[in-house]
């Protein structure tokens, strides 16, 4: 039975959101094969912290993109 949770996070500086997403998109390529499900979520919240990332300014350093690998959004150095 899935248990509905909803959290919020504030983050003071965009590059943290950055880290984030980048732990957020490696740990679902860690764990897609045992548990693609929790790594589609993975992804889908990593994609829901990129939208919100949309509208600020991107840390120096961090370009944007598509991964090819997964389709998910990228943010590398």
């Amino acid at each position: 039975m899935a248990v509905p949770v909803s959290v919020r996070v504030e983050f003071a500086d965009p590059a943290d959101v950055v880290r984030c997403v980048e732990a957020l998109l490696e740990h679902a390529d860690a764990i897609a094969q045992d548990a693609p499900l929790l790594a589609r979520r993975c992804r889908a919240i990593a994609d829901q912290l990129g939208d919100e990332l949309d509208g600020l300014p991107v840390p120096s350093g961090i370009h944007r993109g598509v991964s090819r690998e997964t389709g998910s959004r990228a943010l590398t150095d």
